[in-house]
């Protein structure tokens, strides 16, 4: 399916099971940078910066961005490429880039950077260290329509280990994301579904996920079209409440400021607009 022939979709999932009783909770704080058309991925360096990345085929780049979306600085991480990365996330001590979008469910090895916080915040060409992994219930590469479940882009941090949430491809269509947990150590992985999330029935365009964030023992997922907050105590998660959106743009990135404010990101598209720096509030 061809990209305007995708959106055109997505806009008649969303008008015809969401354009009663919208909730006006979405506001523009700014435009992102010409060279972050492809935001993808959100999150808080400090109490006056976010810092977000392009999605894949552009360049080894973190934007550290003003609450407004402008840039304020650009660094390069070296020597490594963007394969496809799709979301960022933090600790304490270091910054995670997952390089983890696998849409045709062909790659047979995914990576996450871990890149030293301080670096970022001092510097303008920074390295990484690498976490590979592998998915042990994929065995083909792809594999058959109805096994499609490989594909994620959704990371957040959790204790010493991070959780992947994926984006299913079935067809037919599950709703269904797999939960992976794997470790914050550089080194190679093989890792097992942990436990599975419905997210929805109405399809890839309304109910993929992505991209994710975690505080507070509230895990909070992002759709094109809306905000599901699920209570992730002992990670046993129970949805608490969604937050539909009423402007469709491609979000990609969200980042909890608190437990009733998010910022959130979207990709520049020329039909749909977007390219913005956004806050949803509860």
């Amino acid at each position: 399916m061809n990209l305007a022939l995708k959106y055109f979709v997505v806009v008649l999932l969303f008008f015809s099971n969401f354009s009663i009783g919208q909730n006006h909770n979405l506001f523009i704080l700014g435009t992102l940078p010409e060279d972050l058309s492809e935001a993808s991925g959100l999150e808080i360096l400090n109490d006056t910066t976010l810092i977000s990345i392009n999605d894949g085929g552009n360049g080894a780049e973190i934007f550290l961005l003003n609450l407004n979306g402008s840039l304020q600085r650009k660094i390069t991480v070296l020597n490594e490429k963007n394969n496809d990365w799709e979301d960022v996330t933090r600790d304490e001590n270091f910054l995670y880039i997952a390089d983890i979008g696998n849409n045709n469910n062909t790659r047979n090895r995914l990576v996450i950077l871990k890149i030293n916080l301080n670096d970022i915040k001092t510097k303008d060409e920074v390295r990484a260290e690498k976490i590979y992994f592998k998915y042990k219930e994929q065995t083909a590469f792809p594999p058959e329509k109805e096994n499609k479940k490989f594909d994620a882009e959704a990371i957040v941090s959790i204790g010493d280990s991070l959780l992947i949430l994926t984006k299913t491809n079935t067809i037919p269509w599950t709703g269904k994301s797999q939960l992976y947990y794997v470790s914050k150590l550089p080194g190679i992985y093989t890792i097992s579904v942990s436990s599975e999330l419905f997210i929805g029935s109405n399809g890839w365009y309304v109910d993929a996920i992505t991209a994710a964030d975690f505080l507070n023992e509230k895990l909070y997922i992002l759709t094109y079209n809306r905000l599901i907050v699920f209570n992730f105590a002992n990670k046993r998660p129970k949805r608490v409440f969604e937050l539909k959106f009423d402007q469709l743009t491609q979000k990609e990135g969200i980042v909890a400021k608190n437990e009733k404010e998010w910022y959130i990101i979207d990709e520049r598209h020329r039909v749909f607009g977007g390219g913005n720096l956004l806050k949803a509030k509860k």
